[in-house]
């Protein structure tokens, strides 16, 4: 579960070696020789996103596996690797402990029982499973950066454990953005504290804008350090954003609808982008999806991600009945969209965008509001343009955002283009 779209394999040749495999499989039948493949069959079908198949490949290698319980362990390690990524906690924690059985020594099984303990909110022994991970691999890198954010979340007593941890994290790996990122959240943390600085984090916020791959933590450092303040025109649109009180007031279908229409507002400066989208990130716009990863390298696609990443908990959230949760989530959307149409203004000439457009974006959220308060949650079953709620602006949109949809719409159909070829 990462946010870094980057890797050392290129999609086009994991193909062809899966290719090669998928050949050698189909006329092995020695067990020996078969297991191994599967799983690397298996491990590639997970880097292309075949998950339905790759953990086929893992329970049939399982199957062929006997008596090699470190075979076992990797096999198992990957099994729970996927669950834990769609987010099925039960399933992903007996195959990460069904891991470390079988491999105690494995730093990756370890490690993959680490991270579904934290992400079932199981903080110690996550915290433990860290410690043994860095026991066996003292600069294993991941683990240390989750054993201080583990340490931050388990309770406030252990506010100076994470706050060292994190310190020694820094250290070895100056320029990595997360670890000056989570090293600044638990120092603001922990200065509600008696004793401590107050305002040291704030320096630390800024060490994390020096960083490449920053982009990321923006909207949360921008709220950190509670920014609004400072600027005349993110207070202005703000102050026209439905508080959170007023939310309390719809239905959760309402604010599921009020929620999506934020983010869909603000969907097409996903396609103001240069040189740094990857060809990943092309397709997913290509397609009309929001990306699955934050693109290093721009401020305003990433705050749009972020906005969507808050829609997405906040579904979650009213499917579970957690509505007070929900409404933080949907409050931190809407506040992530104008943030994003706010930086998107400041970037561009002031004869292109006007510099009331954060506020114009802050409107045409009240407004849905104010119509979500009057209409029928039982008929609410299309939040899009043609349903009930009607265009995303009410009126006509302004000049800006029809040039910025013209330019979503000809960057989408190069993209798209681009992937056909």
């Amino acid at each position: 579960m990462t946010d870094s779209g980057d890797s050392i394999f290129n999609a086009a040749d994991v193909q062809k070696r899966l290719e090669v495999i998928n050949q050698q499989i189909a006329t092995e039948s020695e067990s020996a020789v078969l297991s191994p493949l599967l799983f690397e069959r298996a491990q590639l079908r997970h880097f292309l996103g075949d998950d339905s198949n790759a953990l086929a490949d893992c329970f049939s290698a399982s199957h062929f596996t006997w008596g090699d319980r470190l075979a076992l362990s990797r096999i198992h390690t990957l099994i729970s690797q996927i669950y834990l990524e769609y987010e099925q906690k039960e399933k992903a924690l007996w195959w990460a402990m069904s891991a470390v059985d079988r491999g105690p020594e494995s730093v990756e099984a370890q490690f993959i029982l680490g991270q579904v303990l934290a992400f079932s909110e199981f903080r110690r022994p996550a915290v433990d499973c860290f410690r043994k991970v860095l026991a066996l691999e003292p600069r294993h890198q991941a683990a240390q950066l989750a054993l201080g954010v583990s340490l931050r979340e388990t309770s406030h007593h252990y506010f100076e454990d994470a706050i060292a941890v994190l310190t020694t994290y820094v250290a070895d790996w100056p320029d990595d953005a997360d670890g000056w990122f989570e090293l600044a959240y638990a120092t603001y943390i922990a200065e509600i504290l008696p004793g401590r600085t107050q305002g040291a984090s704030q320096e630390l916020f800024q060490q994390v804008r020096t960083c490449a791959g920053y982009e990321k933590h923006e909207f949360r450092i921008y709220r950190c350090l509670n920014e609004v303040d400072d600027c005349e025109e993110m207070k202005a649109a703000v102050g026209i954003l439905p508080e959170k009180a007023e939310l309390e007031t719809l239905a959760p279908n309402a604010v599921t609808a009020y929620a999506l229409r934020c983010v869909w507002r603000v969907g097409p400066f996903l396609a103001c982008v240069g040189n740094e989208a990857t060809e990943e990130y092309k397709k997913e716009i290509a397609e009309e999806s929001f990306p699955s990863h934050f693109l290093s390298g721009n401020l305003v696609a990433c705050v749009v991600t972020a906005a969507f990443r808050y829609t997405v908990q906040m579904i979650k959230e009213v499917r579970k009945n957690e509505f007070d949760e929900a409404i933080d989530l949907a409050v931190l959307a809407a506040e992530a969209a104008v943030y994003a149409t706010y930086l998107y203004q400041r970037a561009m000439p002031d004869q292109t965008v006007s510099k009331t457009a954060a506020s114009e974006l802050a409107q045409a959220t009240r407004d849905d509001f104010q119509r979500l308060q009057g209409i029928d949650v039982d008929q609410l079953d299309d939040y899009r343009e043609n349903g009930p709620l009607g265009d995303l602006w009410q009126d006509q949109p302004p000049d800006w955002y029809r040039s910025v949809r013209n330019d979503y719409e000809q960057k989408r159909a190069e993209w798209k283009l681009e992937i056909i070829v």
